[in-house]
């Protein structure tokens, strides 16, 4: 309880000069309930890449730069990093907006015109969550600052590189919150982020701080809440296993093993809880048996019964598509582990994601009929 008291305080009371410190919260909130293999849960305190929330960042102000109107984010001056963004949303505007820049930077394949600026947009916001939200956010409870965020330097030899997968994560170093926050931000992130929440007082600030006072709150709230993964897109899936027809004849259902001639693309994980679209997320299944399974979480039990099934799909599909498969993979279910079975780890970090997603964020359990 006390805890979310100084949650409160922090959001509400303390001094609101710029929207910083609602995105690093949103930020935070949002990596730790994704259940990401890059967040270190330990007894004291619990660290979060700086790179995932510098991403964050990028995704949640692209919109707000990217429109028409001037939303204004800080009090009498300009983004830290809002020069650097000017070649990102260039180039986006023209490509295909924010789709495709999530696509990009979640698969790690940056346009090799982009790394330069990317990689100095990365670096800019890092240097800024740390010098600006992470400096004051807490300053009110813990007296000091840097009170409840601290910034962990990269190891050594660790530089940021985009075109490498542990560089880009870990190497501009990592931010930790005590394990007390962690464990509030994962059960009582979505209400922290609810009505009333931040995003409401994001918005907020946004209408009283635009000069002409014509920014419409419900328009600005709008921006705030855009996902750049709006729909199931499975294009490269459907290619994927249409091309494991032709090689091996026909498709078989992964939850009941019944061969198909008709198929639907199933979200192991639902789409409504991560919005993952990710290559080993996504399995052929009956239309009758993806319809019945819905937005339901597969039960511990049920992944033991068809994990021979799920593996060799996970075979077949990471033959067809080795580089893509395996980046998904590390970077939103195994984390960067080198286990000499990939598929054994892979297959028990599901089993723990849909068990999390069931035990504490209520999703209903699904069994085969």
């Amino acid at each position: 309880m006390e805890v979310l008291k100084h949650i409160n305080a922090i959001i509400e009371r303390e001094n609101k000069t710029s929207t910083y410190k609602f995105a690093l919260l949103r930020a935070v909130i949002e990596i730790i309930r994704s259940g990401s293999r890059h967040v270190e849960v330990g007894p004291e305190r619990c660290r979060i890449p700086m790179s995932m929330i510098a991403e964050k960042w990028i995704l949640y102000y692209y919109p707000l730069l990217q429109d028409e109107q001037r939303i204004v984010q800080i009090s009498k001056k300009s983004l830290a990093f809002e020069s650097d963004f000017k070649p990102i949303l260039a180039y986006y505007r023209d490509a295909g907006d924010i789709s495709l820049l999530h696509i990009h930077m979640h698969d790690g394949k940056i346009p090799e015109q982009l790394l330069v600026p990317m990689t100095r947009l990365f670096q800019k916001m890092a240097t800024t969550i740390e010098a600006m939200p992470m400096r004051y956010i807490g300053s009110s409870i813990f007296n000091t600052h840097y009170g409840l965020f601290h910034h962990h330097k990269p190891e050594t030899g660790i530089k940021f590189d985009l075109k490498d997968p542990v560089r880009r994560m870990f190497g501009l170093g990592t931010v930790s919150i005590p394990r007390d926050y962690f464990e509030v931000f994962d059960l009582f992130g979505s209400y922290i982020l609810g009505d009333g929440g931040l995003l409401t007082q994001w918005a907020d600030f946004c209408v009283k701080s635009t000069p002409d006072g014509t920014a419409m709150k419900h328009r600005i709230l709008d921006l705030l809440s855009q996902s750049p993964v709006l729909e199931r897109d499975m294009r490269l899936a459907k290619d994927t296993y249409a091309r494991l027809i032709e090689s091996k004849g026909n498709l078989y259902c992964v939850w009941t093993r019944k061969s198909l001639d008709k198929y639907d693309i199933d979200h192991v994980i639902p789409f409504s809880a991560h919005y993952n679209n990710d290559l080993w997320n996504l399995l052929p299944a009956s239309p009758s048996v993806n319809r019945q399974k819905s937005d339901k979480v597969p039960s511990g039990q049920t992944l033991e019964r068809r994990k021979t099934e799920i593996i060799r799909y996970w075979e077949d599909v990471s033959a067809l598509n080795p580089g893509l498969f395996f980046d998904q993979l590390q970077y939103s279910l195994t984390g960067f582990r080198h286990e000499d079975d990939w598929k054994e780890l892979a297959f028990v970090r599901l089993k723990e994601s849909c068990n999390k997603l069931i035990n504490d964020r209520g999703y209903n359990i699904w069994e085969p009929k």
